[in-house]
């Protein structure tokens, strides 16, 4: 569970990784809570489903691919993409 404030939505697909809720909705944050409590499995698998998510786009190796590809693209000539 987390609230939806700053990148928090980029990184917590709300239902699929984890849950999200507005910021300043304690009621809201405690009943994802119980929600979660209640569902052990379905909590399980968010969690899966978060590193999985973590691991494909947060590891060092994509991240400096993703990293170097941008450069490419700054580094070539004007009107021209390397991607």
């Amino acid at each position: 569970m987390a609230t939806a404030v700053n990148g928090v939505p980029d990184l917590v697909d709300d239902g699929v990784t984890g849950h999200l809720v507005p910021a300043g909705r304690p009621d809201l944050l405690a009943r994802r809570v119980l929600d979660v409590l209640g569902l052990p499995d379905r909590g399980r698998a968010m969690g899966a489903a978060g590193v999985a998510r973590v691991r494909g786009q947060f590891d060092v190796s994509t991240m400096v691919a993703q990293l170097d590809l941008l450069y490419q693209e700054c580094l070539a000539p004007a009107g021209r993409s390397r991607r």
